[in-house]
């Protein structure tokens, strides 16, 4: 899916998404420069939220599902068991899998600390945990 940026308009009624604002070096949105972006950390991961602005600073949960947010930045959501398997197959579906595994999502890579990647994965440079 691409979205194309709208023209920004003179009125002052009419409201611009900073997302679909052009980035002068590249020419390209936010949003675009964004969507470009990969996931850092492979689902199944045990990692821990870090950062002195985020409540559970310290708390090591599972990333289950990779998502983005409204500009494209990739996000993870993160759970306190690793039946990920489980929770990506129930997703939209059955809530009892969902209500029974309590979910964090919204945290880039720059707030998770990689502590166990999942077999068959490596640690790859810029995994995270620059802070929040």
């Amino acid at each position: 899916m691409t979205h194309e940026p709208e023209a920004p308009m003179e009125d002052e009624g009419h409201i611009v998404n900073v997302a679909d604002l052009v980035n002068p070096e590249t020419g390209k949105t936010w949003r675009q420069e964004n969507m470009e972006q990969t996931h850092k950390i492979p689902i199944g991961s045990l990692v821990e939220v870090y950062g002195k602005y985020v409540d559970n600073a310290g708390a090591r949960l599972w990333v289950v599902e990779h998502t983005r947010d409204c500009d494209g930045t990739p996000l993870y959501t993160l759970a306190t068991k690793k039946a990920w398997d489980n929770y990506r197959e129930h997703r939209g579906g059955e809530l009892e899998m969902i209500w029974s595994m309590p979910l964090e999502g919204g945290y880039s890579d720059s707030c998770l600390r990689v502590i166990e990647y999942p077999d068959g994965f490596e640690a790859l440079e810029g995994d995270g945990g620059s802070g929040c």
